[in-house]
């Protein structure tokens, strides 16, 4: 397999027959292919993983377009060449991101920002959708989970006073409340 040589990467299945096809990685569970469980991460860093595709396809494949489902999250893609290199997208035309050849790898690479994930201390779970030309398989999605560790937090997260005239002075309350999953 090119994909297994260049990445130590494992093919999902050996009958997997068309389309962009995940490749599975030694961090990620092979029972749920393009999915990735960042676990718990502390607010203010940045999670990050790479997914694995190869084209399946007999034929070349257009990877036309791939949104993240969450403005928390940047998906950057590159092409794996034969030799190791990655090539970004081309910048010709907008519907043709990057044209892989039968059995070439492209990488997505995802990277999380969690001070922009709004809700803190539960479960997140998006998608990145990856659109093909590929007649059998069109469309591949990949899922995320992760949890944002926020220790603590300001109630309320700001703090409006009124007009005040200058010198006269005025008060508010501002109460840090415990909210962390790490105890």
């Amino acid at each position: 397999e090119i994909a297994a040589s260049k990445t130590g990467a494992t093919p999902i299945r050996p009958d997997a027959s068309a389309g962009l096809v995940v490749q599975i990685q030694p961090d990620e569970d092979p029972e749920r292919p393009g999915y990735f469980d960042f676990g718990v991460i502390e607010n203010g860093q940045f999670a990050l993983h790479t997914f694995v595709l190869k084209n399946m396809d007999p034929r070349q494949l257009i990877v036309q377009k791939v949104d993240s489902g969450c403005g928390c999250t940047v998906a950057r893609i590159m092409k794996v060449e034969d030799d190791g290199t990655r090539t970004p997208p081309l910048a010709k035309n907008p519907l043709e991101l990057i044209i892989l050849d039968p059995g070439q790898v492209v990488e997505i690479a995802l990277r999380v920002d969690t001070d922009e994930v709004k809700v803190k201390n539960t479960d997140k779970h998006f998608m990145v959708r990856v659109s093909t030309d590929s007649v059998d398989r069109p469309y591949l999605t990949l899922e995320c989970h992760l949890v944002v560790d926020m220790p603590w937090q300001l109630a309320p997260s700001s703090l409006n006073l009124p007009r005040i005239p200058q010198g006269a002075g005025a008060t508010g309350r501002v109460t840090i409340k415990g909210l962390g999953t790490s105890g």
